[in-house]
């Protein structure tokens, strides 16, 4: 079966929710289809509040890199989408691993992530089970 081989739409919103209700600093929006994930870079920590994430720390931010003509660069922000045609179902797993990193270790930028792009033709594939169309 389907959910042998490979997680659902349904199980990897699931598995974005619960990183995020443990502690993963994301956004999801789940109301229009595809839904996607908003993770910006994390503040820095507050000098009174107590490190109470179960993650490790952070390694430290890079160097800044060479003083150069303009006067500051705009934040980095990046896009990454995965599954763009429904037949590539291991895309999504690899979307859903690149999170799960993500949440382990932040980056020092914004990532617009959708885990899932042709979620309507995914419905379809999972709903018949043919994979090889």
């Amino acid at each position: 079966t389907f959910e042998a081989l490979y997680t659902t739409q349904a199980g990897l919103l699931a598995k974005f929710k619960k990183l995020k209700a443990d502690g993963c600093a994301m956004e999801i929006s789940d109301q229009k289809r595809p839904y996607h994930l908003i993770m910006k870079p994390p503040s820095p920590p507050s000098s009174s509040a107590g490190n109470s994430s179960r993650l490790p720390p952070s390694p430290p931010p890079p160097p800044p890199p060479p003083a150069s003509s303009s006067s500051s660069s705009p934040p980095l922000r990046i896009l990454v989408y995965f599954n763009e045609h429904a037949d590539e179902l291991i895309t999504a797993e690899v979307g859903l691993r690149f999170i799960e990193k993500l949440c382990e270790r932040p980056r020092g930028a914004s990532f617009l992530v959708f885990p899932v792009v042709d979620s309507s033709g995914r419905d379809v594939l999972e709903r018949d089970g043919n994979f090889c169309q």
